[in-house]
Protein backbone atom coordinates (compact mmCIF):
# COMPACT_ATOMS: atom_id res chain seq x y z
CA UNK A 1 0.00 0.00 0.00
CA UNK A 2 1.40 3.32 -1.16
CA UNK A 3 1.87 6.22 1.72
CA UNK A 4 -1.35 8.36 0.48
CA UNK A 5 -3.49 5.13 0.86
CA UNK A 6 -2.02 3.88 4.26
CA UNK A 7 -2.59 7.61 5.32
CA UNK A 8 -6.36 7.69 4.12
CA UNK A 9 -6.72 3.81 5.32
CA UNK A 10 -5.47 4.96 9.03
CA UNK A 11 -8.01 7.59 9.05
CA UNK A 12 -10.84 5.80 8.27
CA UNK A 13 -9.84 2.76 10.44
CA UNK A 14 -9.12 4.88 13.27
CA UNK A 15 -12.01 7.40 13.78
CA UNK A 16 -14.37 5.22 11.74
CA UNK A 17 -17.50 6.73 13.22
CA UNK A 18 -16.38 10.64 11.71
CA UNK A 19 -17.31 12.10 8.07
CA UNK A 20 -14.55 13.84 6.67
CA UNK A 21 -14.31 17.46 5.89
CA UNK A 22 -11.75 18.81 3.85
CA UNK A 23 -10.19 21.89 3.59
CA UNK A 24 -7.94 23.75 0.97
CA UNK A 25 -8.15 24.63 -2.99
CA UNK A 26 -10.94 23.26 -5.12
CA UNK A 27 -8.16 21.39 -7.02
CA UNK A 28 -6.70 19.93 -3.56
CA UNK A 29 -10.28 18.80 -2.98
CA UNK A 30 -10.45 17.19 -6.13
CA UNK A 31 -7.34 15.50 -5.79
CA UNK A 32 -7.92 14.07 -2.36
CA UNK A 33 -11.89 13.31 -3.35
CA UNK A 34 -10.24 11.09 -5.81
CA UNK A 35 -7.99 8.94 -3.82
CA UNK A 36 -10.90 8.54 -1.31
CA UNK A 37 -13.27 7.33 -4.54
CA UNK A 38 -10.58 4.86 -5.69
CA UNK A 39 -10.80 3.28 -2.14
CA UNK A 40 -14.66 3.33 -2.31
CA UNK A 41 -14.43 5.67 0.68
CA UNK A 42 -15.85 8.98 -0.77
CA UNK A 43 -18.98 8.55 1.17
CA UNK A 44 -16.87 9.45 3.98
CA UNK A 45 -16.27 13.17 2.64
CA UNK A 46 -19.19 15.45 3.47
CA UNK A 47 -17.86 19.03 3.24
CA UNK A 48 -15.03 21.04 1.51
CA UNK A 49 -14.13 24.35 2.67
CA UNK A 50 -12.62 26.40 0.33
CA UNK A 51 -9.33 27.57 1.06
CA UNK A 52 -8.34 29.33 -1.84
CA UNK A 53 -10.04 31.87 -4.61
CA UNK A 54 -13.28 31.39 -5.40
CA UNK A 55 -13.94 28.38 -7.91
CA UNK A 56 -17.19 27.30 -10.43
CA UNK A 57 -15.67 24.00 -10.34
CA UNK A 58 -18.60 21.70 -9.45
CA UNK A 59 -18.25 19.36 -6.79
CA UNK A 60 -20.11 15.61 -5.72
CA UNK A 61 -23.73 16.35 -5.08
CA UNK A 62 -22.89 14.71 -1.49
CA UNK A 63 -20.32 17.41 -0.38
CA UNK A 64 -21.60 20.21 1.10
CA UNK A 65 -19.93 23.89 0.78
CA UNK A 66 -19.23 24.91 4.28
CA UNK A 67 -17.56 27.77 5.93
CA UNK A 68 -14.89 27.45 9.02
CA UNK A 69 -18.05 28.59 11.45
CA UNK A 70 -19.93 25.56 10.38
CA UNK A 71 -17.12 23.46 12.17
CA UNK A 72 -18.87 23.91 15.38
CA UNK A 73 -21.80 22.21 14.17
CA UNK A 74 -19.87 19.24 12.86
CA UNK A 75 -16.54 19.32 15.58
CA UNK A 76 -18.15 16.24 18.01
CA UNK A 77 -18.41 13.59 14.53
CA UNK A 78 -16.71 15.14 11.87
CA UNK A 79 -12.69 15.10 11.36
CA UNK A 80 -10.80 17.73 9.37
CA UNK A 81 -8.18 17.28 6.52
CA UNK A 82 -5.90 20.63 5.66
CA UNK A 83 -4.49 20.57 2.56
CA UNK A 84 -3.21 23.89 2.16
CA UNK A 85 0.14 26.07 2.04
CA UNK A 86 -0.44 27.63 5.30
CA UNK A 87 -1.56 24.36 7.90
CA UNK A 88 0.13 26.47 10.60
CA UNK A 89 -2.24 29.13 9.97
CA UNK A 90 -5.39 27.54 9.20
CA UNK A 91 -5.17 25.41 12.41
CA UNK A 92 -4.83 28.64 14.72
CA UNK A 93 -7.70 29.87 12.62
CA UNK A 94 -9.68 26.69 13.19
CA UNK A 95 -9.00 26.36 17.37
CA UNK A 96 -10.07 29.98 17.63
CA UNK A 97 -13.24 28.81 16.31
CA UNK A 98 -14.12 24.70 17.69
CA UNK A 99 -11.12 21.73 18.79
CA UNK A 100 -11.66 18.93 16.36
CA UNK A 101 -9.70 15.99 15.28
CA UNK A 102 -6.92 17.43 12.76
CA UNK A 103 -4.88 15.83 10.35
CA UNK A 104 -2.56 17.16 7.74
CA UNK A 105 -2.38 16.31 3.93
CA UNK A 106 0.99 17.66 2.69
CA UNK A 107 1.85 15.06 0.09
CA UNK A 108 1.70 17.57 -2.54
CA UNK A 109 1.42 20.90 -0.51
CA UNK A 110 4.69 22.96 -1.66
CA UNK A 111 5.91 25.68 0.00
CA UNK A 112 4.59 28.71 -2.42
CA UNK A 113 6.31 30.09 -5.03
CA UNK A 114 6.77 33.72 -3.61
CA UNK A 115 8.88 35.38 -6.05
CA UNK A 116 8.53 37.00 -9.24
CA UNK A 117 11.29 35.82 -11.53
CA UNK A 118 11.28 37.55 -15.03
CA UNK A 119 13.66 34.80 -16.23
CA UNK A 120 12.20 31.70 -14.43
CA UNK A 121 8.48 33.35 -14.17
CA UNK A 122 8.56 31.90 -10.67
CA UNK A 123 11.02 31.17 -7.71
CA UNK A 124 11.16 30.89 -4.02
CA UNK A 125 12.81 32.03 -1.11
CA UNK A 126 15.19 29.84 0.64
CA UNK A 127 18.19 29.29 1.94
CA UNK A 128 19.94 31.02 -0.96
CA UNK A 129 17.03 32.38 -3.58
CA UNK A 130 16.04 29.61 -5.41
CA UNK A 131 17.35 26.85 -3.27
CA UNK A 132 17.50 24.84 -0.85
CA UNK A 133 21.41 23.90 0.85
CA UNK A 134 22.15 20.31 2.44
CA UNK A 135 25.67 20.79 4.11
CA UNK A 136 28.03 18.80 5.65
CA UNK A 137 31.48 20.64 5.20
CA UNK A 138 34.03 22.57 6.63
CA UNK A 139 33.83 25.82 4.71
CA UNK A 140 37.74 26.52 5.52
CA UNK A 141 38.30 23.76 3.68
CA UNK A 142 38.14 22.09 0.28
CA UNK A 143 34.87 20.68 -0.18
CA UNK A 144 32.64 19.12 -3.00
CA UNK A 145 30.17 21.85 -4.59
CA UNK A 146 26.97 20.11 -6.36
CA UNK A 147 24.24 22.33 -8.09
CA UNK A 148 21.10 20.39 -8.89
CA UNK A 149 17.72 21.34 -11.13
CA UNK A 150 14.44 19.80 -11.44
CA UNK A 151 10.87 20.13 -10.54
CA UNK A 152 8.49 19.06 -7.91
CA UNK A 153 10.06 15.52 -7.47
CA UNK A 154 13.08 16.95 -6.56
CA UNK A 155 11.75 20.06 -4.17
CA UNK A 156 12.60 19.33 -0.95
CA UNK A 157 9.13 21.36 0.08
CA UNK A 158 6.97 19.90 -2.11
CA UNK A 159 5.79 17.29 0.84
CA UNK A 160 6.57 15.32 3.76
CA UNK A 161 8.37 12.28 2.06
CA UNK A 162 12.06 13.05 2.54
CA UNK A 163 13.46 14.09 -1.26
CA UNK A 164 16.33 12.15 -2.76
CA UNK A 165 19.02 14.96 -2.49
CA UNK A 166 18.10 15.21 1.10
CA UNK A 167 18.82 11.50 1.01
CA UNK A 168 22.19 11.73 -0.86
CA UNK A 169 23.54 14.65 1.05
CA UNK A 170 23.11 11.53 4.24
CA UNK A 171 24.93 9.12 1.79
CA UNK A 172 27.72 11.36 1.18
CA UNK A 173 28.31 12.71 5.15
CA UNK A 174 28.11 8.67 5.70
CA UNK A 175 30.99 8.43 3.58
CA UNK A 176 32.70 11.08 4.70
CA UNK A 177 33.04 13.43 1.66
CA UNK A 178 32.54 17.11 2.88
CA UNK A 179 30.13 18.64 0.41
CA UNK A 180 27.20 21.46 0.08
CA UNK A 181 24.34 20.31 -2.01
CA UNK A 182 23.12 23.20 -3.78
CA UNK A 183 19.04 21.58 -4.38
CA UNK A 184 17.55 24.09 -7.07
CA UNK A 185 14.24 21.92 -7.67
CA UNK A 186 11.44 23.92 -7.65
CA UNK A 187 7.78 22.00 -8.02
CA UNK A 188 6.30 23.14 -11.93
CA UNK A 189 10.22 23.46 -13.60
CA UNK A 190 10.58 21.83 -16.91
CA UNK A 191 14.24 21.63 -18.04
CA UNK A 192 13.41 24.93 -19.84
CA UNK A 193 13.65 26.59 -16.55
CA UNK A 194 16.55 24.61 -15.21
CA UNK A 195 18.38 25.42 -18.90
CA UNK A 196 17.83 29.05 -17.94
CA UNK A 197 18.51 29.09 -14.10
CA UNK A 198 21.52 26.84 -15.38
CA UNK A 199 22.76 29.72 -17.54
CA UNK A 200 22.25 32.23 -14.63
CA UNK A 201 23.73 31.06 -11.92
CA UNK A 202 26.13 28.29 -12.66
CA UNK A 203 29.18 30.92 -12.52
CA UNK A 204 27.73 32.04 -9.61
CA UNK A 205 27.62 28.84 -7.48
CA UNK A 206 30.88 27.77 -9.22
CA UNK A 207 29.46 23.44 -8.87
CA UNK A 208 31.60 20.63 -9.39
CA UNK A 209 29.13 18.57 -10.58
CA UNK A 210 25.48 19.20 -12.05
CA UNK A 211 22.49 17.51 -12.04
CA UNK A 212 18.88 17.56 -13.66
CA UNK A 213 16.50 15.25 -12.45
CA UNK A 214 13.92 15.34 -15.14
CA UNK A 215 11.22 15.07 -17.48
CA UNK A 216 8.09 14.65 -16.37
CA UNK A 217 7.48 18.66 -16.61
CA UNK A 218 8.30 18.30 -20.41
CA UNK A 219 5.95 15.70 -21.32
CA UNK A 220 2.58 17.09 -21.14
CA UNK A 221 3.06 20.86 -22.49
CA UNK A 222 2.10 23.57 -24.62
CA UNK A 223 4.23 24.87 -28.12
CA UNK A 224 6.86 27.26 -26.82
CA UNK A 225 10.11 25.71 -25.75
CA UNK A 226 10.79 27.90 -22.83
CA UNK A 227 7.46 28.55 -21.66
CA UNK A 228 5.74 25.87 -18.97
CA UNK A 229 1.33 26.29 -18.65
CA UNK A 230 2.81 27.42 -15.26
CA UNK A 231 3.75 30.73 -16.29
CA UNK A 232 1.21 32.30 -18.33
CA UNK A 233 -1.20 31.73 -15.81
CA UNK A 234 1.06 33.12 -12.93
CA UNK A 235 2.18 35.87 -15.23
CA UNK A 236 -1.75 36.61 -16.19
CA UNK A 237 -3.05 35.94 -11.74
CA UNK A 238 0.07 37.75 -9.91
CA UNK A 239 2.08 40.12 -12.32
CA UNK A 240 -0.20 41.85 -14.72
CA UNK A 241 -2.38 42.77 -11.73
CA UNK A 242 0.46 44.50 -10.11
CA UNK A 243 2.24 46.31 -13.13
CA UNK A 244 -1.40 48.09 -13.65
CA UNK A 245 -1.53 48.58 -10.41
CA UNK A 246 1.50 50.59 -10.62
CA UNK A 247 1.71 51.63 -14.39
CA UNK A 248 1.47 55.54 -13.09
CA UNK A 249 4.23 55.51 -10.94
CA UNK A 250 6.48 53.33 -13.38
CA UNK A 251 5.75 55.94 -16.29
CA UNK A 252 6.74 59.19 -13.79
CA UNK A 253 10.08 56.84 -12.58
CA UNK A 254 11.44 55.95 -15.90
CA UNK A 255 11.75 58.70 -18.70
CA UNK A 256 12.21 56.51 -21.50
CA UNK A 257 8.64 54.63 -20.97
CA UNK A 258 7.26 56.23 -23.73
CA UNK A 259 9.35 54.12 -26.06
CA UNK A 260 7.41 50.71 -24.87
CA UNK A 261 3.80 50.97 -25.33
CA UNK A 262 2.65 46.90 -24.44
CA UNK A 263 -0.79 45.52 -25.96
CA UNK A 264 -0.43 42.02 -25.13
CA UNK A 265 2.04 39.55 -23.46
CA UNK A 266 4.10 37.15 -25.43
CA UNK A 267 6.08 34.66 -24.64
CA UNK A 268 8.38 34.00 -27.93
CA UNK A 269 8.17 31.97 -31.08
CA UNK A 270 6.30 28.66 -30.80
CA UNK A 271 7.30 25.82 -31.67
CA UNK A 272 6.09 22.18 -32.26
CA UNK A 273 8.64 19.96 -31.18
CA UNK A 274 7.76 16.85 -28.90
CA UNK A 275 7.97 17.22 -25.26
CA UNK A 276 11.08 14.56 -25.55
CA UNK A 277 13.03 15.76 -28.08
CA UNK A 278 12.72 19.49 -26.06
CA UNK A 279 14.04 17.78 -22.97
CA UNK A 280 16.36 15.96 -24.62
CA UNK A 281 18.04 19.00 -26.26
CA UNK A 282 17.74 20.78 -22.77
CA UNK A 283 20.26 18.09 -21.40
CA UNK A 284 22.47 18.53 -24.45
CA UNK A 285 22.80 22.24 -23.36
CA UNK A 286 23.16 22.03 -20.01
CA UNK A 287 25.99 19.87 -20.81
CA UNK A 288 27.72 22.05 -22.93
CA UNK A 289 27.28 25.05 -20.07
CA UNK A 290 28.37 22.65 -17.60
CA UNK A 291 31.52 21.28 -19.28
CA UNK A 292 32.23 25.11 -20.17
CA UNK A 293 32.13 26.10 -16.79
CA UNK A 294 34.38 22.84 -15.47
CA UNK A 295 31.60 20.96 -14.12
CA UNK A 296 30.66 17.83 -14.79
CA UNK A 297 27.09 17.04 -15.78
CA UNK A 298 24.47 14.27 -15.05
CA UNK A 299 21.33 14.60 -17.15
CA UNK A 300 18.51 11.67 -15.47
CA UNK A 301 15.17 10.59 -17.12
CA UNK A 302 13.19 10.09 -13.97
CA UNK A 303 11.40 7.15 -13.83
CA UNK A 304 7.63 7.04 -13.11
CA UNK A 305 4.89 4.81 -12.94
CA UNK A 306 4.33 3.78 -17.05
CA UNK A 307 8.26 2.90 -16.55
CA UNK A 308 8.81 -0.32 -17.97
CA UNK A 309 8.17 -2.80 -15.21
CA UNK A 310 7.01 -1.09 -12.68
CA UNK A 311 3.93 -3.09 -11.14
CA UNK A 312 1.66 -0.88 -11.03
CA UNK A 313 -1.63 -1.78 -9.12
CA UNK A 314 -5.28 -1.48 -10.11
CA UNK A 315 -6.34 1.02 -7.73
CA UNK A 316 -3.44 3.72 -8.14
CA UNK A 317 -3.84 3.09 -11.92
CA UNK A 318 -7.62 4.34 -11.60
CA UNK A 319 -6.80 7.36 -9.46
CA UNK A 320 -4.23 8.38 -12.33
CA UNK A 321 -6.73 7.84 -14.74
CA UNK A 322 -9.24 10.03 -12.97
CA UNK A 323 -6.73 12.71 -12.27
CA UNK A 324 -5.33 13.00 -16.40
CA UNK A 325 -7.45 12.32 -19.57
CA UNK A 326 -6.22 9.74 -21.80
CA UNK A 327 -4.96 11.72 -24.12
CA UNK A 328 -2.45 13.64 -22.25
CA UNK A 329 -0.94 10.07 -20.18
CA UNK A 330 -0.63 8.55 -24.17
CA UNK A 331 1.10 11.64 -24.50
CA UNK A 332 3.58 11.68 -21.52
CA UNK A 333 3.85 7.86 -22.71
CA UNK A 334 5.10 8.93 -25.98
CA UNK A 335 7.55 11.47 -24.99
CA UNK A 336 9.10 9.03 -22.40
CA UNK A 337 9.97 6.36 -25.32
CA UNK A 338 11.30 9.15 -27.43
CA UNK A 339 13.66 10.58 -24.80
CA UNK A 340 14.79 6.91 -24.03
CA UNK A 341 15.65 6.73 -27.74
CA UNK A 342 17.43 9.92 -27.99
CA UNK A 343 19.53 8.67 -24.78
CA UNK A 344 21.01 5.81 -26.10
CA UNK A 345 24.63 5.53 -25.42
CA UNK A 346 24.88 9.90 -25.50
CA UNK A 347 27.78 11.12 -22.89
CA UNK A 348 25.99 12.19 -19.57
CA UNK A 349 22.63 11.63 -20.33
CA UNK A 350 21.11 8.44 -18.42
CA UNK A 351 17.83 7.03 -17.95
CA UNK A 352 16.36 5.52 -14.34
CA UNK A 353 13.38 4.25 -15.98
CA UNK A 354 14.17 0.65 -14.96
CA UNK A 355 15.16 1.84 -10.80
CA UNK A 356 12.02 0.65 -9.77
CA UNK A 357 11.96 -2.64 -11.86
CA UNK A 358 9.44 -4.95 -10.50
CA UNK A 359 8.22 -3.05 -7.47
CA UNK A 360 5.31 -1.49 -6.31
CA UNK A 361 4.04 1.35 -4.03
CA UNK A 362 6.75 3.00 -4.94
CA UNK A 363 4.84 6.13 -6.30
CA UNK A 364 1.81 7.33 -4.47
CA UNK A 365 0.23 9.27 -8.10
CA UNK A 366 2.00 9.35 -11.43
CA UNK A 367 5.61 10.28 -10.37
CA UNK A 368 6.26 11.25 -7.20
CA UNK A 369 7.50 8.96 -4.63
CA UNK A 370 7.85 7.72 -1.23
CA UNK A 371 10.91 8.29 0.97
CA UNK A 372 12.05 4.60 0.06
CA UNK A 373 11.71 5.73 -3.50
CA UNK A 374 13.94 8.73 -3.11
CA UNK A 375 16.43 6.55 -1.72
CA UNK A 376 16.67 4.48 -3.80
CA UNK A 377 16.94 7.18 -6.49
CA UNK A 378 19.46 9.05 -3.90
CA UNK A 379 22.07 5.81 -3.68
CA UNK A 380 21.29 4.89 -8.15
CA UNK A 381 22.92 8.83 -8.07
CA UNK A 382 25.41 8.49 -6.06
CA UNK A 383 26.25 5.64 -7.94
CA UNK A 384 27.03 7.44 -11.13
CA UNK A 385 29.25 10.04 -9.27
CA UNK A 386 31.58 7.06 -7.91
CA UNK A 387 33.24 7.40 -11.38
CA UNK A 388 33.45 11.17 -11.72
CA UNK A 389 36.66 12.98 -11.35
CA UNK A 390 35.81 15.29 -9.22
CA UNK A 391 33.91 13.01 -6.85
CA UNK A 392 37.08 10.77 -6.47
CA UNK A 393 39.20 13.76 -5.89
CA UNK A 394 36.85 14.95 -2.59
CA UNK A 395 36.62 11.77 -1.82
CA UNK A 396 40.33 10.68 -1.44
CA UNK A 397 40.36 14.35 0.30
CA UNK A 398 37.97 13.83 2.68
Amino acid sequence: MNVVFSFIDEIVNKYNNKEIIIYGTINKFLSIYNYFRVLGLESCIIGFINGGTPDKTSLPTSVEVLSIYDLLYYKDHACIILASNNNNQVCYNIDRVCKMTTFIWDFDTAKKADIIDPLLGYSRSGDLEGYVIHKHCDESKEFLKIMITGGSTTDDTFSNQRSWPSFLSEILNERKISHIIYNGGIVGYNSSQELLKTIRDINILKPHIVISYSGINDFYRGTNDFIHPYIPLHISKNIIPIIEKNIDTVKEKHTNSDMCNPTRTGYGLESYNSGGFIWYNNMTRMRAISVNENASFYGILQPTVFSDDYLLDQILDKYIRLQHSQEALNIIKENIKIAQRLIVDKKDIYSFEDIFKYKNDIFYDHCHCSEIGNYMIAKEVFKLLTNDEYFRNFSTIS
